[in-house]
């Protein structure tokens, strides 16, 4: 007879070796071809602790309940596959006075109910057992108010919060006695979780709640209610108590800062405890979430050219009156809404000031804006015009509308007059001989990431330009409420400097224009990799840091314009960019704000940044 004890220690051994049967945790269902040492991924400790527990937890459905969002909620659970569903009452809207009233609409309530996949738990709110009649009804169809039980060595208590004289507001020494006698049963269970309509521990006069309060001292805990709409989360000796928002109950849906939102509570007991993660029920889609279709419908709004505005262009040292002309094409097979909200700079004034209009599917309308200066302004103080956005596609099947928003700005603009420098510029990023009167609060363009850039204060600049017999100058100053010139490849602040020294009547703009990255800590190689265009021989450029931004003069041979245009050369058009990181709002990525709208925007015109020699 062979040896047993040999036999295993070679089954082991062929077992082991094989990684393509077993992983490195010991489990036969992961499976792989890698037998390289290194691997492609962090390490093989998958996340699938038997002891864990994965629940969701809906609110409050009622108190003004808003149709199908009940529905809606049923058919995310599905998406998400909890285990099982807790709530925290309210489910019905109550306010009934015969038997037969209520049971309609608990009927309703458990059709809506009636396509979720897995278990729910309910616990009881006032608007289903606040007077006795509903109490009754209730327990008919529930058996009982509060009630628990233990899964996975976690003790799940249910309790009602109107189970005071005449069902009001309480908790019954019977229902405090219950609690004792559970949790007396199950001393050394690894977390206790407690579910509850209503938040008492906020009420100082809810006696029968501070006694069960009392008895969860000193245990792992965490109680969960609803009731008030508004979510809040608190922690008191020790114990975790998370009121939720709502899931179709009356709401404003301010947001989640004011605590108001449609939700889905997803729970996940760990060893060290509950970890909620709170999901918003208009951001849980299904793989649905984005199709051809769905794109093609949307795209012209997304890409922002659906919506176009005209510059408006005049001639002169000051402007006080123009016309802007705005387009909204809507190609989609459904109405949409449209609103507009104009955001003026100092002075200026537009006829109509703001739009709120249905347009037609598969239509466009067209609008005449009227812009009017109270008094006549500098051309290099001018700002443009912000008009803000917002189209929205209302659902046909109760869900939630789309939303799309963006913002157009209309330029005011004039060529500008090139001038000679009053006195000689030494390139060294001392911009004290300078004057700059181009002042750039509102950027016509914020390019990469438009919501990193929160106003003027965050970032703005100003800049000169002029020439001599031998250069053509650019000063640009820059004003930063958080520096940063320490970053990564173009996770800092520089400056752009866009050169185009075309003719006029150029058939081809872009083949003779160049683009510079020029920063106070920009290396050559930096520049070299992000700057665009022929650049032309015997550039010169300085940089210099400042506390609050920086400085940056550079010097372009004037032969690029002469080989161009001819020894009496005539304009140039230029554009001013600020590239602004700041390592507070690295999440927002690095913003760059142009003077003029870049020129491979759909928003550039052919006069942007003309400047003609004086």
């Amino acid at each position: 007879m062979r040896n047993p004890i040999f036999l295993f220690v070679l089954l082991l051994f062929i077992v082991c070796s094989s990684p393509a049967l077993v992983s490195s945790f010991g489990q036969s269902d992961f499976q792989t071809d890698v037998t390289t040492e290194a691997k492609p991924w962090t390490h093989l400790k998958i996340n699938n602790d038997p002891a864990l527990i994965r629940f969701a937890m809906v609110s409050d459905h009622a108190g003004g309940p808003r149709p199908g969002i009940l529905l809606e909620a049923v058919k995310k659970l599905n998406l998400l596959q909890p285990e099982f569903v807790l709530s925290v009452g309210d489910f019905i809207e109550g306010y009934e006075d015969t038997e037969g009233q209520l049971n309609t609409q608990w009927d309703n309530f458990m059709k809506n109910l009636a396509g979720l996949e897995m278990p729910f738990f309910f616990v009881p709110g006032n608007h289903d057992v606040g007077k006795p009649l509903w109490s009754e009804v209730y327990r008919k169809r529930f058996g009982v108010e509060y009630f628990h039980f233990v899964y996975k060595n976690v003790l799940f208590l249910c309790l009602s919060t109107n189970d005071g004289p005449e069902k009001n507001t309480g908790i019954s020494q019977e229902q405090v006695d219950y609690a004792s006698r559970v949790l007396s049963k199950y001393p050394d269970v690894h977390w206790t979780l407690v579910f509850q309509h209503k938040p008492l521990w906020n009420d100082s006069k809810a006696e029968g709640w501070k006694k069960i309060e009392a008895l969860l001292a000193g245990r792992r805990c965490t109680v969960f209610a609803g009731h008030t709409h508004n979510y809040l989360s608190q922690e008191k000796d020790g114990i975790s108590f998370i009121t939720l928002a709502t899931t179709g109950g009356g709401s404003s849906l301010l947001g989640p800062g004011s605590g108001e939102f449609d939700q889905i509570a997803w729970v996940t007991v760990t060893d060290t405890g509950p970890r909620v993660a709170n999901l918003l029920l208009d951001g849980i889609y299904d793989k649905d979430l984005r199709t051809p279709e769905k794109a093609s419908k949307f795209a012209p709004f997304a890409r922002g050219g659906a919506i176009s505005v005209s510059p408006v262009l005049y001639h002169g040292e000051t402007f006080s009156a123009g016309t802007s002309h705005l387009k909204i094409s809507n190609r989609s097979d459904q109405p949409v809404r449209v609103q507009i909200l104009a955001e003026l700079p100092d002075g200026i004034q537009m006829n109509p000031g703001s739009l709120s209009s249905t347009i037609a599917a598969a239509s466009e309308t067209e609008i005449d804006l009227k812009i009017t200066a109270s008094h006549p302004i500098a051309s290099t103080d001018l700002q443009p015009v912000v008009l803000h956005w917002t189209v929205t596609f209302d659902s046909m099947d109760n869900m939630p509308s789309t939303i799309l928003c963006g913002e157009k700005r209309i330029m005011i603009d004039s060529p500008f007059p090139l001038n000679r420098v009053k006195q000689p510029v030494t390139i060294d990023g001392d911009l004290s001989e300078w004057t700059l009167p181009f002042s750039v609060t509102q950027p016509a363009d914020v390019w990469h990431n438009p919501k990193g850039w929160k106003g003027p204060n965050d970032g703005n600049f100003k800049f000169n330009t002029a020439f001599d017999d031998n250069y053509y100058y650019v000063a640009i100053k820059t004003s930063d409420n958080e520096p940063c010139f320490d970053g990564w490849k173009y996770w800092e602040d520089f400056a752009v400097v866009s050169v185009d020294g075309s003719p006029a009547g150029s058939a081809d703009r872009k083949k003779n224009s160049f683009i510079l990255m020029l920063g106070p800590e920009i290396s050559p190689e930096q520049s070299s990799e992000y700057s665009e265009g022929a650049i032309p021989e015997g550039v010169i450029s300085k940089c210099r840091a400042l506390s609050d931004g920086f400085e940056v003069e550079a010097a372009i041979p004037i032969t690029y314009l002469k080989k161009l245009q001819g020894e009496d050369w005539k304009q140039v058009y230029l554009n001013i960019g600020f590239a602004d990181f700041d390592r507070s709002d690295a999440r927002e990525g690095v913003t760059i704000l142009f003077w003029r709208p870049e020129w491979k925007s759909p928003a550039a015109y052919p006069e942007a940044g003309l400047f003609l020699r004086n």
